[in-house]
């Protein structure tokens, strides 16, 4: 929700997205619940891609202009990381700032605690460079 908020609106002063899914047509392809979202939109994109598209952030980057913590775990196979990747080139090509954290070996929900404090510290550097 991250991502859509900050293509729909411009009142928050930051942004963070974790796990974040920005374009629900290559995240069907990629993902271990490929299936998942066909009930919620009505079928498989196929069957009707502009839908899915239409529910994509990526579709509305062009109005993103929130700074944008993107974290995401290298080994993340519910929303993999190309999701962020796609994300981050997308700000940068809109000149958005934007930094991307991937942290190895973690999943969708970070296992290892020492990963967990390192994610939660590199939060709150990008939370005060831009909230102070």
């Amino acid at each position: 929700m991250a991502a859509w908020s900050t293509v729909h609106t411009n009142r928050f002063k930051v942004a963070v997205i974790g796990a974040g899914i920005v374009d629900w047509i290559a995240w069907n392809g990629v993902t271990i619940y490929n299936d998942m979202m066909f009930y919620y939109f009505g079928g498989p994109f196929w069957n009707n891609p502009q839908l899915w598209f239409d529910r994509s952030p990526i579709r509305y980057v062009k109005n993103a202009r929130t700074p944008t913590l993107i974290q995401a775990g290298g080994a993340d196979k519910i929303v993999p990381i190309s999701q962020a990747y796609q994300w981050y080139h997308a700000l940068r090509a809109t000149h958005v700032p934007v930094n991307m954290l991937i942290y190895t070996k973690q999943g969708h929900n970070f296992s290892d605690p020492n990963m967990i404090v390192i994610g939660l510290k590199d939060l709150q550097q990008w939370l005060k460079h831009y909230l102070g």
